[in-house]
């Protein structure tokens, strides 16, 4: 091989070296990079580690730390609002400040709450961690918690959280809202128009939890084309994919789309029950539960 080609050689072996260089020192400060097809596996938590600066993520739009005593209720409507309270105490907190507590009496009811979005989406990802510090005491009835809603052109906001036992038309409301259960495990309380009754339809899935402990809730809702039945759910759990649910057609209408987010704490047979929430995430794109410690770079 001639000097000329030695030296061409060289210079790109160096180019190529050094071109990779700033990836490397990225991962070396444990900064996560997301994969190039936007997998679930990589979830943008990842890349926050303590959720720090997830506002500013671009698929995210919605984060509720509950760090600030003065803000935690901005942009929340509806009867759960006044209901809830802020709380400090170190064993009602998940991370951070502060969180939302509310505790129910035994013969009252709970609320609901939904936060208006500033567009509609076809679809989204909502993360929360939630804790009963006393536990769930009934047996046979379902605890609202939190998801998804959507509300039509035209249609006043509660619309979403109303009408409860109505039939939907696939053009008028989206309601959507994960349940977790006396017996331990999860469900979804959801409204579509194939739905069997007029209550809606309710499914039962994964692993008996400890609700004495903080646990980390994912729901993924993707709208159907309105002419197909092509709708899905996702659900997690503690960063495990428990249940999906496909096949399902939420709307008739392209215009209905996903425009509130819910919280709930209600059950029907009114018994006495506490629960805390923190560090809700709503965005784009999977999430996955708060990383504490800078994730660790692929080794080659």
């Amino acid at each position: 091989m001639s000097r000329g080609k030695n030296w061409r050689a060289l210079l790109i072996v160096v180019v190529l070296v050094f071109s990779g260089w700033p990836a490397q020192r990225a991962g070396a400060q444990g900064v996560a990079k997301p994969s190039a097809s936007g997998s679930e596996e990589a979830g943008l938590a990842s890349l926050y580690p303590g959720d720090v600066g997830i506002a500013k993520d671009p698929a995210v739009i919605l984060v509720c730390d509950y760090d600030n005593p003065d803000t935690w209720k901005e942009g929340w409507q509806g009867k759960l609002v006044d209901l809830y309270s802020y709380t400090t105490e170190p064993s009602r907190v998940f991370r951070g400040r502060g969180a939302v507590w509310m505790m129910q009496k035994r013969g009252t009811e709970g609320g609901a709450a939904h936060f208006n979005l500033a567009q509609g989406e076809t679809q989204l990802y909502h993360r929360w961690y939630a804790k009963f510090p006393e536990g769930i005491h009934t047996d046979n009835d379902i605890m609202k918690q939190a998801g998804f809603g959507g509300v039509g052109p035209g249609k006043p906001d509660w619309w979403a959280l109303g009408n409860a036992g109505q039939r939907v038309d696939g053009k008028d409301r989206l309601f959507a809202i994960v349940c977790p259960t006396g017996a331990g495990q999860t469900g979804v309380y959801f409204y579509h128009p194939d739905q069997k009754g007029v209550w809606g339809d309710w499914i039962t899935f994964g692993p008996k939890l400890d609700y004495r402990q903080w646990n980390c809730y994912e729901f993924m809702l993707k709208l159907n084309d309105p002419a197909e039945k092509n709708g899905e759910m996702k659900f997690w759990i503690n960063g495990q994919l428990v249940k999906t649910i496909g096949g399902l057609r939420f709307r008739t209408w392209d215009k209905l789309l996903i425009n509130q987010i819910l919280d709930e704490a209600y059950n029907q047979v009114m018994e006495e029950y506490s629960v805390c929430v923190d560090n809700r995430v709503v965005a784009r794109r999977y999430i996955g539960p708060v990383i504490e410690k800078p994730v660790a770079p692929e080794q080659p």
